[in-house]
C-alpha cells in the first residue's frame, strides 16, 4: 500500500475491483440485490406506509450501479421498476397502475437514472485516480534514491524499494515506526527537537551536501547520505517527504581521487629529485663530458622504464625492474626471486642500483664477453630482502681507484636503503644488498596486491620529506 494517508480511498477503489469481474456474474450480482429488495420491502410492511414502495430498491440501485458498473445499473433500476409496481402497487400482482402509482413510477425512475449516471461518473473518476495512483506507485518504486514519508508526529507512512535497499529493512518493519529508527545513536537525541521544527516551518531543504550526514541501517553500519526534504500534506496534517541518496560510492571516488592526487604529486616530487641527484652528480664528474653525458642519459632511461612500469601495472616488483634493465641479456642472466612489490621511491633507487650493475658488467665485466654469466637472486622473509647479483665466466675485476658516481650509487647511495657489500673476484662482481622490507615494500596486505594506498609511503633514498 502506497500511501497510508489514503486508506479510505485505497479500501474505497478495492471494491470497484469488482467490475473487472465478467458481465455475467456483475449482472447476476444485480438481479440478486433486486430480489433481495422485495422480501426486504415486505418485512416493513408493518412498520411503515405502504406507499412507499421504494425505500428497499435504492440500495439494491446503488450497490447494483456501484459494483457493476452502468448496465447492471440500469438493469436493477428496470427490475426495481417491475417489482415495486407488482408486488406493492394496487392491485397487486398486476402490471396494471393508476395515474398517481405511474406518477410515482416515473419519478422513481428518474431518481434512478440520475443514481446510476451517478455512480457512473464516480466510478470513472475512481479510475482514473486509480490509474495515477498505480502510476504514481511505479514511479516511486522504481526511483533510485530511498523516499520516506513521515507524518507530523515522525511516523513512518511512505517507503519505497530503494529505501529498503539503503536502509535494510523490509517496509513492514519501517511503516509506523519513527523516523529516528533511521538515525545515529549519536546525533538521535536532538533530532526530534529538529523535526518538530520543520513541521511547523515546513520547507524545501536539502542536507549532507556541505557537512558529512549519516543514515543508520538495520544491521547498525552507518552509511553516508544526502537528503532533501519538502512538505507534504496527508490527509489534514502535516507531513514530511525525504528524498534520501546513499553517497557512498561518491564517498569513495572523492577518497580515491584525493589518493591519486596525493600520489601523483609524491611520484612527481620523487622523479625530480631522482633526475637532480643524477644531474649533480653528472655535473660533478670528472669522466669525459661525452661519457658523462651518456651515463646521464641512460640513468635517465632507466628511471623512464620504471615509471612505465608503474603506469601500465600500478605497481612495479623486482622481477619487473631486473628484466625490464637485462632484457638485452636474458640469455646470459639467471634470475629469480620472489614477486616482490616496491613502492615507488624503492623501485627508483633499486632502479638505479641495477642499472648500475648492469652497466658495470657491460662495460669491465661478464657481460662484456658472450659467455660470461651474471646470477641474480632475491629472497625476502617477514623483516628483510636479501639481493644477490654475482657475476662469473667475466674478465677479473679490481677495486676501482676512485670514488666515482657508479660506486656511489652501489655503496654509499646503498645504504640508504640498507646496506651493501662488494666483492671484486677473479671470477667477476659480487654484489650484496639487505634491506628492511619495511623501507621498500607497501606495508598492508592490500598495498601489496598492488591497491592504492591511503597514504604516501615514507621517503627513502634520495627523496626528500613528503609535505
Amino acid at each position: 500500500m502506497p500511501f497510508q494517508a489514503d486508506n479510505f480511498l485505497y479500501y474505497f477503489a478495492s471494491l470497484q475491483r469488482f467490475r473487472r469481474r465478467p458481465a455475467i456474474l456483475r449482472y447476476a450480482v444485480s438481479i440478486l440485490t433486486v430480489m433481495l429488495a422485495i422480501p426486504a420491502r415486505q418485512a416493513l410492511d408493518g412498520l411503515m406506509d405502504s406507499d412507499i414502495p421504494f425505500i428497499t430498491f435504492f440500495p439494491a440501485i446503488i450497490i447494483s450501479a456501484f459494483l457493476g458498473g452502468r448496465g447492471p445499473g440500469i438493469l436493477a433500476l428496470a427490475l426495481s421498476l417491475l417489482a415495486a409496481d407488482f408486488f406493492f402497487m394496487q392491485p397487486m400482482h398486476s402490471f396494471r397502475v393508476s395515474f398517481g402509482d405511474a406518477v410515482a413510477l416515473v419519478v422513481f425512475a428518474a431518481v434512478g437514472a440520475v443514481i446510476v449516471v451517478l455512480l457512473d461518473l464516480l466510478n470513472s473518476a475512481i479510475d482514473r485516480i486509480s490509474i495515477e495512483q498505480r502510476k504514481a506507485h511505479a514511479i516511486l518504486e522504481v526511483a533510485p534514491a530511498g523516499l520516506i514519508a513521515v507524518d507530523a508526529m515522525g511516523k513512518i507512512t511512505l517507503v519505497n524499494a530503494a529505501a529498503e535497499r539503503l536502509f535494510g529493512y523490509e517496509r513492514d518493519e519501517l511503516l509506523g515506526q519513527k523516523i529516528e529508527i533511521l538515525i545515529p545513536q549519536h546525533v538521535r537525541a536532538g533530532h526530534a527537537a529538529l523535526r518538530a521544527g520543520y513541521m511547523k516551518i515546513p520547507s524545501a531543504r536539502s542536507m549532507g551536501v556541505v557537512r558529512d550526514l549519516y543514515g543508520l541501517r538495520k544491521d547498525g553500519r552507518q552509511v553516508p547520505v544526502e537528503v532533501g526534504l519538502n512538505s507534504m500534506l496527508q490527509g489534514n496534517q502535516q507531513g514530511a517527504l525525504a528524498i534520501v541518496v546513499d553517497i557512498s560510492e561518491r564517498k569513495e571516488a572523492e577518497r580515491k581521487q584525493d589518493i591519486l592526487v596525493r600520489e601523483v604529486q609524491h611520484r612527481s616530487k620523487n622523479v625530480l629529485q631522482a633526475v637532480q641527484f643524477i644531474a649533480r652528480r653528472a655535473l660533478t664528474d670528472d669522466r669525459d663530458p661525452a661519457e658523462s653525458r651518456q651515463s646521464f642519459l641512460a640513468k635517465l632511461q632507466a628511471l623512464a622504464q620504471t615509471h612505465d612500469l608503474f603506469f601500465a601495472k600500478s605497481q612495479a616488483t623486482l622481477g619487473d625492474i631486473v628484466r625490464a634493465e637485462l632484457a638485452g641479456f636474458l640469455d646470459q642472466v639467471s634470475i629469480s626471486g620472489d614477486d616482490l612489490l616496491l613502492t615507488p621511491s624503492a623501485a627508483q633507487n633499486l632502479t638505479l642500483i641495477v642499472h648500475e650493475l648492469t652497466i658495470n658488467a657491460i662495460k669491465h665485466g661478464t657481460l662484456s664477453t658472450p659467455v660470461g654469466k651474471v646470477t641474480i637472486t632475491w629472497r625476502s622473509n617477514a623483516t628483510r630482502l636479501l639481493f644477490d647479483w654475482a657475476e662469473g665466466g667475466g674478465p677479473p675485476v679490481e677495486p676501482p681507484t676512485d670514488t666515482g658516481f657508479g660506486t656511489t650509487i652501489l655503496k654509499d647511495f646503498a645504504t640508504v636503503l640498507g646496506s651493501a657489500t662488494v666483492e671484486y673476484t677473479a671470477e667477476g662482481l659480487h654484489y650484496r644488498l639487505a634491506i628492511p622490507l619495511k623501507n621498500i615494500s607497501p606495508a598492508s596486505p592490500s598495498e601489496r596486491s598492488g591497491a592504492l594506498r591511503s597514504a604516501p609511503e615514507p621517503a627513502h633514498g634520495i627523496e626528500t620529506d613528503d609535505e
